[in-house]
């Protein structure tokens, strides 16, 4: 699948991620991300879990991962599309999405944005 980096303003992208993310599927999301992050010089990358298929044990660990990674650039990560049924399944994780800034919809997300500008 591919990577789809969708700009919404100048300096935030937003990642839908669609489908499972395997291991193989995140090393190539990664690439993708860093690089675009890296160029384009992105304070925000809002990461939408609404599409993601799965959660299990493996997902946290790659969601901060990421968060890792961006942070090195100066890229907040910022997670929406979470549903009830995934914070149930976050929840019980050995990692807290809950420590990551969250919004409920990407709308949401860009109020903010907006509210602070």
């Amino acid at each position: 699948m591919s990577t789809p980096l969708v700009p919404i303003t100048e300096n935030t992208f937003i990642l839908p991620l669609i489908g499972n993310l395997t291991d193989e599927r995140f090393e190539k999301i990664t690439e993708t991300v860093i690089s675009s992050m890296n160029i384009s010089r992105a304070d925000y990358l809002i990461l939408d879990l609404s599409g993601l298929g799965t959660f299990n044990e493996n997902t946290s660990p790659l969601i901060f991962r990421l968060n890792d990674l961006l942070k090195l650039l100066g890229t907040e990560m910022i997670l929406t599309g979470i549903s009830a049924k995934l914070a149930m399944k976050a929840a019980g994780s050995n990692n807290k999405l809950s420590s990551l800034t969250t919004f409920s919809s990407v709308q949401e997300a860009v109020k903010s944005f907006q509210k602070n500008e």
